[in-house]
């Protein structure tokens, strides 16, 4: 009797220790009841009953995901309430414990608390936080580019009446060489006559010949200074045009929605002891699946002893437009951390909170 009790509760102990071995995998078609078990990698047939006998079996460990026999071997941490993970086989039953649910110390002297649903509770408290700041971030980002549209359309609207006032001022410059034109032809005439009638008889005549040279020379002088503020005019126009189309020719987001950032100069004037440092675009450097994530400023202003200033910054959701963090890993490479509404996904709602949490 002592010998049958004594078969079963070792019978007990091992299927118990093979089954919570078993429901800790992440993939459990691997770990199903069989007579025998094939090594994940294929390479080897073991009778069932030597997974988890501490030795290892399989080239890949996959034999000991509950123990440490197997120096690759890994082992899942379930951490129900909190996040699940692996850790080496190594560390099982090493009196330390790694799992926060202590699944990994089942068969060694390590008393540690199960701390998984505090930490999950932290971890849900922190996500939900982040979820809020995503809602009213979402609803700046709307209202943003809601007035970034209303802007591109006066820009626009700027851009217009810009080339109007462009064209009226070369047709009023060309009308103006027109009359200038015309003015030098009646004083060469007056010139030619004059030179006729020197020293002839006309008396009179000579000298009102003289006169209409001296009124054409000031209507000369007068539309010249009239071409010459024109002239100006029109430069001044032409470097407001092609500002403007420069600006309107950035790509400011799908929804136009950093438009405002072009407006609104996101980085503090001081921030490299200079005004002039980044007053122009940078270049969008993000990934395929985060266009807008991050910018590339280069060419700043020359660095002492050393090369141009640049920075390369990220672009963080959050409820303010404001600079963050500025890092200098290497001289004059500054790394920044920008946060603005318009770096909000709605992606991030979608994906909401971790599932395991």
């Amino acid at each position: 009797v002592f010998i049958n009790c004594s078969l079963r509760r070792f019978s007990s102990e091992v299927e118990k220790k093979t089954q919570r071995s078993f429901s800790l995998m992440l993939d459990k078609r691997f770990y199903r009841e069989r007579k025998s078990f094939l090594c994940i990698d294929g390479s080897k047939i073991i009778p069932s009953e030597q997974v988890n006998d501490d030795y290892c079996d399989c080239e890949d460990g996959s034999d000991e995901p509950g123990t440490s026999a197997c120096p690759r071997g890994r082992f899942y941490c379930t951490n129900l309430g909190y996040r699940p993970h692996y850790i080496p086989s190594s560390r099982v039953n090493d009196g330390i414990c790694d799992c926060c649910d202590a699944s990994d110390e089942y068969n060694s002297h390590a008393h540690c608390p199960n701390t998984c649903w505090n930490l999950g509770q932290r971890e849900r408290a922190y996500v939900e936080g982040q979820m809020r700041t995503l809602d009213e971030g979402l609803r700046l980002k709307q209202q943003l580019i809601e007035e970034g549209v209303l802007l591109w359309r006066e820009k626009q609207a700027q851009l217009g009446e810009l080339q109007q006032v462009s064209e009226d001022l070369q047709l009023k410059l060309e009308e103006h060489r027109r009359k200038k034109h015309e003015a030098e032809r009646l004083k060469e005439q007056a010139l030619k006559a004059l030179e006729a009638r020197d020293g002839g008889e006309g008396h009179f005549f000579f000298n009102l010949l003289y006169q209409l040279k001296g009124i054409l020379n000031q209507n000369i002088f007068k539309i010249f200074l009239k071409m010459r503020a024109l002239g100006l005019l029109l430069t001044l126009c032409f470097g407001f045009l092609s500002d403007l189309q420069k600006k309107l020719a950035i790509d400011y987001g799908a929804n136009r929605e950093f438009l405002f950032l072009n407006i609104l100069t996101p980085f503090p004037p001081d921030l490299f002891h200079s005004k002039h440092i980044f007053l122009v675009w940078g270049t969008w450097s993000g990934t395929p699946k985060n266009q807008y994530g991050q910018m590339v400023y280069e060419n700043g202003e020359p660095c002492w002893q050393g090369g141009s200033r640049s920075a390369t910054v990220t672009l963080t959701c959050g409820t303010e437009t404001a600079l963050r963090s500025v890092k200098e890993p290497s001289k004059c490479q500054y790394i920044m951390d920008f946060q603005t509404p318009v770096a909000c996904q709605p992606v991030l709602k979608q994906q909401g909170i971790h599932s395991e949490l």
